[in-house]
């Protein structure tokens, strides 16, 4: 059984998709969600130039006025390539042109409203929105990323469990479809569903994602408002010289375990260096005093939280090992972004980190320091070693974000048009 699924009937014929983007452009990140957000609504928007089937629209929720407010494309490139708005909205007059006066009587009967990126963190709840969109026959489709503050709360900030929670029942409530980023997540929702007994008045489907970097030249950059003050590494001059961790600085992704093996190798490969990239994030704060009073701090172990797009490009294509020893994640961009560059990956066996690295990374326990350091100088002692798994993972058959957006498209038409999503 699914929710029911309502299609438009209009003069114009053109399907119309409402994507909440309002998380990503409030907080201007780039890591996660985020970075899928961004680089599917920009593909999203060149979509709309080559077609009249389907309109999407970007919209975000503007809390203070309580309306709605549909992005221009303009203003989301200044959004993807991390730069600032050269004036903040203003409500100049009462209801410009750029604003859904209001949302509900303006949405036509039977399309769609996409909600992709982290809208747990919104004010505008998701309990009585989707209520009203249901009402008004509006079908509502959630891009699922992964059941972590549910499977695992220690990993979360104490408010994301009941944000998410109400995030996730309304979802289970009145959603249509769910849009998983892999198999692992979409199996992880279904199991929730069967062991807490809920009737499944959904459809699910897994959208595969893409990793490369930028599109008609535009490229993003992780900004968190402070100016770019330059490396204290030079991936170029350390070319081959240096283990390489993408990823945000939280309990899940393991980072104490890395520098636990960091630390064991270096009186064997004192020339080795370790190069963290991430955004601080929650719970960290014994982290981040370890790394930055480490003997080695600056000098072999380096945290950059700050790297754009073109930078991120050199450090994954100039490092020895990419390593993500993550206890959990949805998908593992890191992973397919390392492997699309060549690089051999080491990563974590749970999660959905197999799922994305296929054949082509090797695993260890996370639990086990000692089987990653054995995968480490394993490839370090043995530079033909290295070159037969290089060979290896050059056959790798990456996906791009324009096949990614493709196959969004796909789905959502076919949930119009009463077809089984596309698997």
């Amino acid at each position: 059984m699914m929710n029911s699924v309502h299609l438009k009937n209009d003069k114009s014929g053109t399907m119309e998709v409402y994507i909440d983007i309002t998380n990503t452009y409030k907080i201007r990140l780039n890591t996660g969600i985020q970075r899928v957000t961004k680089e599917l609504v920009l593909r999203l928007y060149d979509y709309n130039e080559t077609q009249n089937a389907t309109e999407f629209i970007p919209i975000v929720f503007l809390d203070h006025f309580r309306l709605w407010k549909r992005v221009t494309r303009k203003e989301w490139v200044r959004l993807y390539q991390g730069r600032p708005d050269p004036k903040r909205f203003r409500l100049s007059n009462p209801f410009p042109s750029s604003l859904l006066k209001s949302f509900m009587g303006t949405v036509p009967e039977g399309s769609i409203f996409l909600d992709m990126d982290s809208s747990w963190h919104n004010r505008l709840k998701r309990g009585p929105l989707f209520k009203e969109l249901h009402k008004k026959h509006i079908n509502i489709v959630r891009i699922h990323y992964d059941l972590v503050p549910i499977l695992f709360p220690h990993f979360c900030h104490r408010d994301t469990f009941g944000k998410y929670l109400k995030h996730l029942a309304a979802s289970l409530t009145y959603a249509s479809l769910f849009i998983c980023i892999s198999k692992r997540a979409e199996e992880d929702l279904l199991a929730l569903t069967q062991e807490l007994s809920l009737a499944k008045d959904f459809e699910t489907t897994v959208l595969r994602l893409g990793a490369d970097f930028g599109v008609r030249g535009e490229k993003t950059v992780q900004t968190s408002g402070i100016k770019h003050q330059g490396y204290c590494f030079d991936p170029l001059k350390e070319k081959g010289n240096y283990l390489l961790c993408v990823g945000t600085l939280e309990p899940r992704k393991n980072h104490a375990l890395l520098i636990n093996v960091f630390e064991q190798i270096q009186h064997r490969f004192p020339w080795v260096k370790l190069v963290l990239i991430g955004k601080e994030g929650w719970d960290v704060g014994a982290l981040i005093q370890r790394i930055t009073g480490h003997p080695l701090y600056n000098k072999s172990l380096f945290w950059l939280k700050n790297v754009n797009d073109e930078d991120l490009d050199t450090f994954y294509e100039n490092c020895v090992l990419s390593i993500l020893p993550s206890f959990y994640e949805g998908y593992g961009l890191a992973v397919i972004e390392s492997l699309m560059r060549g690089k051999i990956v080491l990563c974590s066996t749970e999660g959905s980190l197999p799922e994305a690295g296929e054949r082509y990374a090797d695993y260890f326990d996370p639990d086990r320091p000692r089987a990653l350091e054995k995968l480490i100088v394993g490839y370090l002692t043995s530079p033909e070693k290295r070159r037969k798994r290089e060979k290896t993972v050059g056959k790798f058959d990456a996906y791009t974000w324009n096949e990614s957006a493709r196959d969004l498209v796909d789905i959502l038409d076919s949930l119009v048009s009463n077809k089984s999503p596309v698997k």
